[in-house]
């Protein structure tokens, strides 16, 4: 009895063309710039790619940048110095892995970020 009832909703889901999202216990799969600013908000995402500049100094607004494009990123204090990135000495370009939830912001979709991770040596 358990069978039809799982083969009639996933019988369902495919007719009604519903996505399905599966997610690792490690937490969302990399995304892209491209992939991030078309879903919806609070969707959790996880990107890899370069801080390039700061959008708006003191209003923790940053430009982040892969080879899809560029999104506006808020990193707030607290996640840089859990990071145990010194904001004082930082420099850009800074090439990072960055997760955290898509938000709406004033100029379209934006990075709400809850974790940061520079990575060294990326691209060689």
């Amino acid at each position: 009895m358990k069978k039809i009832y799982f083969i009639c909703i996933v019988l369902v889901l495919v007719l009604t063309g519903c996505e399905i999202h599966f997610e690792s216990s490690w937490g969302p799969h990399i995304t892209t710039v491209a992939r991030a600013r078309n879903l919806r908000e609070g969707t959790q995402v996880r990107m890899e790619g370069t801080i390039e500049s700061v959008i708006v100094i003191g209003n923790d607004r940053f430009r982040f940048t892969d080879e899809t494009g560029s999104i506006a990123v808020e990193i707030e204090p607290e996640v840089w110095r859990r990071s145990g990135i010194n904001l004082v000495t930082l420099e850009f370009p800074l090439d990072v892995s960055i997760t955290g939830l898509t938000s709406r912001g004033v100029t379209g979709r934006e990075v709400h970020v809850s974790s940061i991770r520079e990575i060294r040596n990326r691209g060689l």
